[in-house]
């Protein structure tokens, strides 16, 4: 590879190499910055034998540099990296810049993707919504091509503000905690290998390559709460500040370790989760429980049948939490769902109310609906009339039943067919046509004139937006 330049870390560990033009082959300034990372990356072991990175690539210093990082150890373990660079759309440069960016890219031999985000934009909330949309777009690329790793290029700086930004607003234990080095996504792993690093080191590695970036205007936006915290990390003073946020958040990440480690061990034996959505609850468990985890378990438990992007207050679950440690209780409402409260079990489910409102689904599109269900449309389906996805009504399912009555059962097949449980049924998706139902997954529908044609290939998986147990654990 002409003017390469070829990096020795460790003994033993691969070696680095960077697609650099001819005349930049300076070597990187911190050798200790190389060593770091690969050890980052052991601990996110294991990777299948040529490991495919994709890398959320903003254009600024800290992914570019995490970007040249990453395509060096895929190379040298006879893997690929891509460069993901999202386009927010949200200032009239964005364009141009996402296509400097892939230059940049291009010019060092890595591939990249701009995933531009179309959606129409909100008046409040701005920074939220760009960041949902940017992990929304990332993550449904990775699934789409399947690529099972994503790098993020958060660093110690950022982990702080985050520790910072939750404090301001009276996180508990687990938000103190920081960002997660690992975490999952929808199928797709989440890794952030810069945590431990100062930007300041990865702006003197893309110095020594020669590397240019671009800087966002919005990090310098006061109207922000971040950048806010940012300006008062950056003053002369501010050591103290970060000595004991970062004391902090280690206590934190400990205890959050601890808390979910007892929540894993509370809903494995006492929880009973169900494909369309349902959870039941030992509710003689529940109560025994010692009181933060139940909370906490009821948080998570809330989140994932809710679909909802974010825990709701811990006020709220703690009212709830004493709700069901008494007597006369039948029912309750909280984060999008409803809660079925009877003397041994408690149900949940998601409530009725704000489902989405119908959707066209195309022939290969793979979607989250109402965070909880996606579903994946075969491009086979492209023969037939085109489909809808939306809930289920009652007048669905009773041509359901209706026509599956009318059906000859084959031989030796039981007369009671699967079938989600009632609560469940007006708040899952089926897809539609102008004839009415057309597909509905959860209990192997496809209406007579589709299944003829052979030409509808739908699925649809509960893959809710929250896991079950949080960041870093999962049940199988």
């Amino acid at each position: 590879m002409a003017g390469a330049t070829l990096i020795d870390t460790v003994a033993g560990a691969a070696r680095f190499e960077f697609a650099i033009a001819p005349a930049l082959t300076e070597p990187v300034a911190d050798a200790a910055l190389v060593r770091d990372f690969v050890a980052a990356m052991d601990a996110f072991a294991p990777f299948e034998a040529a490991p495919r990175l994709a890398i959320g690539v903003s254009g600024g210093a800290d992914s570019l540099a995490l970007c040249l990082l990453a395509d060096a150890w895929a190379r040298a373990r006879s893997g690929a990296a891509v460069a993901l660079i999202v386009n927010h759309n949200l200032r009239p440069a964005s364009a141009m810049e996402a296509a400097g960016v892939g230059e940049w890219m291009a010019r060092r031999g890595i591939a990249y993707q701009i995933l531009p985000w179309t959606e129409p934009k909100p008046v409040t909330g701005v920074q939220a919504a760009a960041r949902q949309a940017r992990y929304r777009l990332l993550c449904a690329w990775c699934r789409a091509e399947g690529v099972l790793h994503l790098l993020l290029g958060h660093h110690a700086r950022d982990q702080l503000e985050t520790v910072l930004f939750r404090a301001s607003r009276a996180s508990g234990v687990r938000g103190l905690g920081g960002m997660p080095a690992i975490s999952h996504a929808g199928g797709v792993r989440l890794l952030r290998p810069l945590l431990s690093v100062d930007p300041a080191r990865l702006r003197s590695a893309l110095a020594a390559w020669r590397q240019p970036w671009i800087d966002d205007p919005s990090n310098y936006d006061v109207r922000f709460a971040r950048t806010r915290i940012r300006a008062l990390l950056q003053a002369p003073d501010a050591g103290a500040i970060l000595s004991a946020t970062s004391a902090v958040a280690a206590q934190a990440d400990t205890a959050r370790l601890e808390m979910m480690a007892a929540v894993v061990a509370f809903v494995a034996r006492g929880c009973r989760v169900h494909p369309a959505g349902l959870v039941t609850i030992d509710r003689t468990r529940l109560i025994a429980a010692p009181a933060e985890v139940a909370i906490h378990a009821l948080a998570r438990l809330l989140a994932m049948v809710g679909g909802e992007p974010h825990e709701c207050a811990a006020d709220a679950i703690r009212r709830l939490y004493r709700r069901l440690g008494g007597e006369g209780e039948t029912g309750a409402t909280l984060g999008r769902c409803r809660l079925k409260i009877g003397a041994r079990e408690v149900t949940v489910c998601r409530e009725r109310r704000h489902l989405p409102a119908p959707m066209p689904i195309a022939p290969g599109d793979d979607i989250l609906w109402d965070g909880r269900f996606r579903v994946h449309l075969s491009s086979r389906a492209a023969l037939l009339e085109p489909l809808v996805i939306r809930p289920t009504s009652a007048q669905d399912l009773r041509q359901i039943h209706a026509e599956i009555a009318r059906r000859p059962r084959p031989a030796g097949e039981s007369a009671k067919r699967f079938e989600p449980p009632a609560l469940a049924w007006p708040t899952l998706p089926i897809l539609s046509d102008s004839k009415g139902v057309a597909i509905a997954p959860h209990c192997g529908y496809v209406r007579e004139d589709r299944a003829l044609a052979h030409a509808t290939v739908a699925k649809v998986v509960w893959s809710p937006r929250q896991g079950l147990t949080g960041r870093g654990y999962f049940l199988g």
